[in-house]
């Protein structure tokens, strides 16, 4: 009797999806962007900021004629501005989809043990491959985030005073003062009294925790990326956003320059009866 293997295993999936459709001899414009929450569900839209991972899909090229279909990782922080999402300090994981996925994968491969990351791999993949394959206009211009609230103990919120060019917009549109507009859109969550960062970014010092609302925001997205640099970086009203620094990136590049001028290094073989010597590649990298 010949067993049939599962169709519905997502590694093989994922495989399907790239290899059937490579290689790419142009760098996509865009990426791909979703979000990974760590931590014990419910059914709350609020989730803490500090257990939140932004997941990103895009194309790199890295010193080979197709690029690399790049998966970083990045969690977010509470800077004196706002909130930084990604940085260097951020970075959670650098991955290439395009080398194999295994079981316990390291370095640019992919673990398959990891099921959530690779679920998501899966739906950022295809939705990029839809977008940009029918419907590429559709791209936001920049990456979505979702609304940050600081949440402040009860004692705290008697004395937050709201303040921001946005909160002065919304009360002038709607001939609303500032204290009555606060109390409309305070809210409770975790024991915490919680208010829109936008509006208290003066006094974030004092805020025990920030919550991100997903509620409001796509669970798979995709975005117009022109250039990887300039495009994985940027700012949003008090959010900042950096998706390019990191600590795996700064090593993976070290390491692939590393190989380069040893392969510049290398003088021509003398000797034609010597076995030759392998030459560094991006797979070297890798390791």
């Amino acid at each position: 009797m010949t067993l049939q293997k599962n169709e519905a295993d997502p590694v093989d999936r994922l495989h399907r999806q790239i290899g059937s459709r490579r290689p790419y001899r142009r760098q996509r414009p865009l990426s791909a962007m979703g979000f990974l929450y760590r931590g014990v569900g419910g059914d709350s839209h609020l989730v803490e900021l500090s257990r939140l991972t932004a997941v990103l899909l895009f194309d790199e090229f890295i010193a080979r004629s197709a690029p690399a279909l790049r998966l970083v990782g990045y969690g977010a922080s509470q800077v004196p501005h706002g909130v930084l999402w990604g940085g260097s300090d951020n970075s959670k994981f650098y991955k290439d989809l395009r080398i194999a996925t295994v079981y316990g994968g390291s370095g640019l491969q992919l673990d398959s043990s990891n099921t959530e990351l690779l679920g998501l791999s899966l739906r950022l993949q295809s939705t990029l491959y839809r977008v940009d394959c029918f419907c590429p206009r559709a791209a936001a211009e920049s990456p979505v985030f979702p609304r940050i609230w600081a949440g402040f103990s009860l004692e705290q919120s008697q004395t937050i005073r709201g303040d921001g060019p946005e909160l002065a917009a919304l009360c002038e549109k709607f001939s609303m003062d500032e204290p009555t507009m606060l109390s409309k859109f305070t809210c409770e969550h975790q024991g915490l009294v919680c208010f829109p960062m936008e509006w208290v970014t003066s006094q974030l010092t004092s805020c025990l925790t920030l919550f991100a609302d997903l509620s409001e925001t796509p669970k798979v997205q995709v975005f117009q990326l022109p250039s990887i640099a300039e495009g994985l970086q940027g700012f949003q009203d008090a959010s900042e956003y950096d998706f390019y620094s990191g600590k795996k990136r700064e090593l993976f590049m070290h390491r692939l320059a590393r190989n380069v001028e040893r392969k510049s290094m290398r003088g021509p073989v003398q000797n034609t009866n010597l076995a030759p010597v392998a030459t560094p590649t991006y797979e070297d990298a890798c390791q």
